[in-house]
Parts: structure tokens; sequence; C-alpha cells
């Protein structure tokens, strides 16, 4: 998902309608989430799962 959102952010991008569908479907993904799922967790906590994504993401990318 992060990475989706950081090519669509790309100035002259292609294919942004295929983005578009891969950001809908990994965010249906996320809110469907089995952790999402349990109570007891805010939006504070996503927020968090976020950033930790996003560390790995950059991790993997380097």
């Amino acid at each position: 998902m992060i990475r989706t959102y950081a090519t669509l952010a790309r100035p002259y991008s292609w294919h942004t309608t295929d983005l578009r569908h891969q950001l809908i479907a990994d965010l249906r993904d996320l809110y469907a989430h089995p952790y999402r799922a349990q109570p007891g967790h805010s939006y504070a906590d996503l927020v968090e799962l976020r950033r930790t994504a996003r560390v790995q993401a950059w991790v993997e990318a380097a």
C-alpha cells in the first residue's frame, strides 16, 4: 500500500487506474484483517501498524 501511494504521488505516473484499484484492494484487505476484528483496538493502533509497515517497506527497499 505504501509503495502504491508513493507511485501515485510521482509526477506523470502511468497506469493510475490500476494503481487506484490496487490501493482500494489493499485498503479493503487492511480493514478486513483479523487484527481490526478484535475488540479494544483504536485508530492509534492502526496508525502504529501503518508506521511499522512503512519502516519494513523502507528496509526491504534498501
